[in-house]
């Protein structure tokens, strides 16, 4: 029997003597006297406050042994015991071993369980076909973006009948004349005809245009 069982049932309102061999008590872990001896070299010691066995406590150094058997520290023992005793001994032995078998797996179940969470997870690499669907991703948000600037500059700028309305003032006109490229004067009759524009106006804008950019 465990001692920690023993401590159970003492801290249950059980009374050692219960457990042991005395009035005819044959499934007694052994006699009182022994019972009693054996808790003391365990290393427990009992306080005597009227009589009450229930004031057992651990005096010893270090752990309380609670995973040990009570016949481990069972110095007297009886080479007369009883084949009913043997049995009991040889049972609670085994239960014993049972116990101290589960609580070294708990033991080795909770540091493998720090350890996994103090371990971190390795690091998930990304395959080819993942790399090109967000080089895909990148290149359609690029596209996106650069069509939304354009469509957002197009809107900024102001039709050419505005801007001639607004920029062209009136003032005193003077004569000016001009020699322009083949090229050049063909384009600008065909804007000017596109647009519905005066060729003046298009020309005094232009200029007024280069002016500010190179001012």
């Amino acid at each position: 029997m465990l001692i920690g069982d023993i401590m159970k049932h003492l801290e249950n309102g059980g009374e050692l003597k219960k457990l042991s061999t005395e009035q005819g008590n044959t499934s007694g872990l052994m006699s009182y006297r022994r019972l009693t001896a054996a808790m003391k070299t365990a290393g427990y010691e009992h306080v005597n406050k009227g009589g009450n066995e229930i004031n057992w406590k651990y005096a010893g150094e270090g752990e309380a042994p609670t995973h040990k058997s009570i016949f481990d520290y069972d110095q007297r023992q009886s080479n007369t015991i009883t084949p009913k005793q043997r049995m009991n001994k040889k049972r609670a032995t085994h239960e014993d071993e049972i116990n101290n078998v589960l609580i070294t797996h708990k033991d080795e179940m909770n540091k493998k369980s720090l350890t996994q969470e103090a371990t971190p997870a390795p690091r998930k690499e990304l395959t080819v076909a993942e790399l090109n669907d967000i080089r895909a991703m990148l290149q359609e948000w690029k596209n996106h973006k650069d069509t939304s600037v354009a469509a957002t500059l197009e809107d900024t700028v102001k039709p050419l009948h505005l801007r001639i309305y607004e920029e062209i003032k009136a003032e005193d006109k003077v004569r000016k004349t001009l020699s322009l490229n083949k090229s050049v004067g063909q384009a600008l009759d065909q804007f000017a005809t596109s647009r519905k524009l005066n060729k003046q106006d298009i020309i005094e804008l232009a200029l007024w245009d280069l002016f500010k950019k190179y001012k």
